[in-house]
């Protein structure tokens, strides 16, 4: 084989791995960003007191609560798992089914709260009845939670809140199995298993 064809045959399939390398190693570091910034990132950190908000509740087919507002004050004395979506987040839409399955089995021990941010409150409902989740959701369409109080740099966003309202563990992007299962853990609850 001619040797210049030879170098440019290496050097294609070194130039490949390396962007095969960028892609995994971007994509395991969990700071994905869906598409958009609503605030400069610098929230509340881990440590400090999880700011209270009071929103309306998502009212959807499988809500554990029809009417009223949700506020974080509420939940005062639980864990709390905070998670920031929004229905046209392709990531949000990933871990839906995840979090609708740790609300399943966590319910009475751990609260886990959704805020649709952003979001049209149609699309919201659409995606939370597509998704059959369980839990609270708290609509955000203004983004003043979001965007005001927290400050997220995109979504989705989780948040773990302790039992006296400390912010334990941050997670920007769609949260893992293992991820999401060892913070249960940390709250107190019971490692999730693999859906079937």
């Amino acid at each position: 084989m001619n040797p210049k064809k030879l170098a440019l045959i290496v050097s294609t399939v070194a130039l490949l791995l390396i962007a095969l390398i960028a892609v995994i190693s971007a994509n395991s570091n969990n700071t994905n960003i869906s598409s958009f910034s609503i605030g400069n990132g610098q929230g509340p950190s881990i440590g400090s007191l999880a700011p209270n908000f009071n929103l309306p509740i998502v009212d959807y087919q499988n809500s554990p609560e029809k009417d009223g507002r949700v506020s974080l004050q509420s939940l005062k004395g639980e864990p709390v798992i905070l998670n920031f979506f929004a229905s046209w987040c392709t990531e949000c839409r990933t871990e839906l089914p995840l979090l609708a399955n740790a609300a399943k089995r966590e319910e009475g021990k751990i609260s886990i709260i959704g805020i649709d941010s952003g979001d049209s409150l149609n699309s919201a409902i659409s995606l939370l009845n597509q998704d059959r989740a369980n839990f609270l959701v708290g609509s955000d369409p203004n983004q003043e939670v979001s965007g005001s109080l927290y400050n997220l740099r995109g979504l989705p966003y989780s948040i773990f809140i302790s039992k006296s309202g400390e912010i334990t563990a941050k997670y920007l992007g769609a949260l893992t199995l293992s991820q999401l299962s060892m913070e249960i853990i940390k709250m107190g609850g019971v490692p999730l298993k693999p859906q079937s």
